[in-house]
C-alpha cells in the first residue's frame, strides 16, 4: 500500500515531507515505513482521504481500479465504500496475528521441550562428574 501512496506522491510532484505535514503527520511518519515495509494507521489514512480527496481509497488500499477518483465520484470516504475496505484490511491483519501467535507459541513449546533435555543433559553430567571424583575404592 505505501509502494502506492509513494506513486501518488510522485503524482502530485511533492516531497514525501510535504506531503506529511499536509496531512497532520510528523516528520518521516511515511518514510520510515516505506523503507521497512511497514504499514500506517487507519487514523493516518482518515486524514490523507480528508485532505487529497482526489485519491482512490480503494486503490490505495487494494491496488483495485484508477489512482484518481472522478471528481463527481465521491464526496465522502464512506461513499467510496472506504470504511468497508478498512474493516476488511483490518479482518487480514487480524488472521496475520493470530498466525503469527499461533507460531510463537509453538515456538515457545519447542523452546521448553529443548530446556527439558537440557535439564535432563545437565544431570546426567553432574552424576558423571560425581563419579569421576569419586575415589577409587580397592
Amino acid at each position: 500500500m505505501l509502494h502506492r501512496l509513494k506513486e501518488y506522491i510522485d503524482y502530485k510532484k511533492i516531497k514525501v515531507s510535504v506531503f506529511e505535514k499536509s496531512v497532520g503527520m510528523s516528520n518521516a511518519s511515511l518514510v520510515k515505513p516505506m523503507r521497512s515495509g511497514g504499514t500506517i494507521g487507519a487514523d493516518k489514512l482518515e486524514n490523507i482521504f480528508r485532505v487529497y480527496p482526489d485519491l482512490n481509497p480503494t486503490w490505495l488500499i487494494t491496488g483495485v481500479g484508477e489512482m484518481l477518483v472522478k471528481p463527481k465520484g465521491r464526496k465522502t470516504y464512506q461513499e467510496a465504500g472506504m470504511a468497508s475496505v478498512l474493516e476488511e484490511s483490518t479482518v487480514e491483519y487480524k488472521k496475520k496475528i493470530t498466525a503469527l501467535e499461533k507460531t510463537i507459541e509453538g515456538l515457545n513449546r519447542e523452546v521448553q521441550e529443548k530446556e527439558g533435555r537440557l535439564r535432563e543433559k545437565d544431570t546426567q553430567i553432574s552424576k558423571l562428574i560425581q563419579l569421576l571424583e569419586k575415589p577409587n575404592d580397592k
